[in-house]
């Protein structure tokens, strides 16, 4: 699935690059950074077995071309105690890649995920300055 997957973003990164020179894909021109995004994973009982086959740098290498077929760049991963077992921060230029990401490798079986969209210290204040209209429930 993953690698229909890359093949179809292949294509329609041509045609985009085709059609607008200044378009990398989604809504990204090139040069402007691209948005980051947490996945939390929890490994299967297959994902574990693999783990144990392969060892974490085999896995590393398979997320990095995974999201590199998505154009996006991995910034870190970190195997972790607790109730996650894997933390992998990346870039993707769109909201659709982090989405292809998470679905791919939890429909694969081994993985469940759980994707957080990061916000940098300038996109918070935008949010704080914007005007908003609400009210308490029942005030």
């Amino acid at each position: 699935m993953a690698a229909v997957l890359a093949a179809v973003n292949a294509e329609q990164k041509e045609d985009s690059d085709k059609s607008d020179p200044m378009v990398t894909t989604g809504t990204l021109a090139k040069g402007d950074p691209m948005p980051k995004y947490l996945f939390k994973v929890k490994l299967t009982v297959d994902g574990l077995q693999g783990l144990l086959k392969e060892g974490a740098a085999a896995r590393r290498e398979v997320v990095e071309r995974l999201v590199q077929s998505l154009d996006g760049r991995l910034e870190s991963m970190y195997w972790a105690f607790g109730e996650d077992d894997v933390y992998v921060t990346v870039e993707f230029p769109d909201n659709t890649s982090a989405a292809a990401m998470g679905l791919v490798t939890s429909a694969a079986g081994g993985v469940r995920t759980s994707t957080v969209v990061l916000l940098t210290p300038d996109e918070i204040d935008e949010a704080v300055r914007k005007r908003v209209e609400y009210r308490t429930p029942g005030a």
